[in-house]
């Protein structure tokens, strides 16, 4: 998720083992199972600090984590540090990890194509083409 859709989480948006929300950024509906340990952690911080069905789980803001990662970043020596660069590290990360499964990343990453997902892991058709073709060898 992007963290302008996780900021406004409200507590109805996350029902038993379900996550319920509209992207701000593209207006898609994303229903999605989530872990129960995961539903039981928000519910328990709900509960403790008594937020009501309609209100937002948190109160950050996205330029306070941006700053508050800046920060991280440059005690770290850690440049471009950003909620953006998680979202992509993530995507990658499932990518590789699971044979290069394309449609599984544009899933997560709730894109509206392949091609999509492609330019935004930054690979080439051949890559892709490879990925694809050794996937198929495996199974």
């Amino acid at each position: 998720m992007r963290i302008g859709d996780v900021l406004s989480l409200k507590r109805k948006n996350i029902n038993h083992s379900y996550l319920n929300i509209r992207e701000q950024k593209t207006n898609k509906i994303q229903h999605r199972q989530i872990n129960i340990d995961v539903y039981q952690i928000i519910e328990s911080y709900c509960i403790e600090n008594s937020i009501d069905h309609e209100d937002k789980i948190f109160t950050l803001g996205v330029r306070w984590i941006q700053g508050y990662l800046n920060k991280i970043g440059r005690i770290l020596k850690i440049y471009g540090l950003s909620t953006h660069s998680f979202r992509k590290t993530y995507a990658h990360l499932q990518y590789v990890n699971n044979n290069y499964n394309i449609e599984l990343v544009r899933r997560l990453l709730n894109h509206s194509s392949i091609s999509v997902t492609q330019r935004y892991l930054g690979i080439s058709d051949n890559e892709v083409n490879m990925a694809s073709s050794s996937f198929k060898i495996i199974f």
